[in-house]
Formats: structure tokens, C-alpha cells, sequence
């Protein structure tokens, strides 16, 4: 009797030991997990300002060729009013012309 209580007390102990060591196991390779994941969190926080960073720039680029071309634009319609207005002025020079002639 004694010595299946012996018996059960160290197939109890072992068990408990293997427990305790499938423990220390499973938390390492938990440990091992969480910093992978912590790693993958932080090359993607850096890659998220680079990519902010990115369009940050591209979007002032843009801007300035939007402003550029608002310019040229507004360039060209005076110059295109201004060749209007010189055109009224070489008809109406014309048609002066013509009157004198007639």
C-alpha cells in the first residue's frame, strides 16, 4: 500500500514536472511570438512615416505644379485677351481704311 502511494505520489511529481516544463516551454516560444509581433509593429509604424513622409512631399510638389499652371493659365488668357483686343484694333483700323477709301 505504501509503496503504490510512493508510486502515485512520484508518477504525480514527474507529471507535475512535465506540466512545468511544457509551461516554460509555451511561454518562451509566447515570449518569442510577442517579440516577433512587437518588431513587425514597429517596422510597420516606420514604414507608415515614410509612406506619410512620401506623400507629405508629393503632395507639396503637386500643389506647387497646380499653382504653377494656375499661373501659366492665367498668363495665357491675358495674352489671349491681349490678342483679341489687338485684332478688335487691326479690324477697326481696317474698316477706318476702308471708309477713307470710299
Amino acid at each position: 500500500q505504501l509503496l503504490l502511494a510512493e508510486k502515485c505520489h512520484r508518477r504525480t511529481v514527474y507529471e507535475l514536472e512535465n506540466e512545468k516544463q511544457k509551461h516554460t516551454e509555451y511561454m518562451n516560444k509566447s515570449d518569442d511570438f510577442t517579440n516577433l509581433l512587437e518588431q513587425e509593429r514597429e517596422r510597420l509604424k516606420r514604414l507608415l512615416e515614410q509612406e506619410k513622409v512620401y506623400q507629405s512631399r508629393k503632395e507639396k510638389e503637386q500643389s506647387k505644379r497646380a499653382n504653377k499652371l494656375r499661373e501659366e493659365l492665367v498668363k495665357l488668357k491675358s495674352f489671349a485677351l491681349m490678342l483679341v483686343d489687338e485684332r478688335q484694333m487691326h479690324i477697326d483700323q481696317i474698316g477706318q481704311q476702308t471708309q477713307k477709301l470710299d
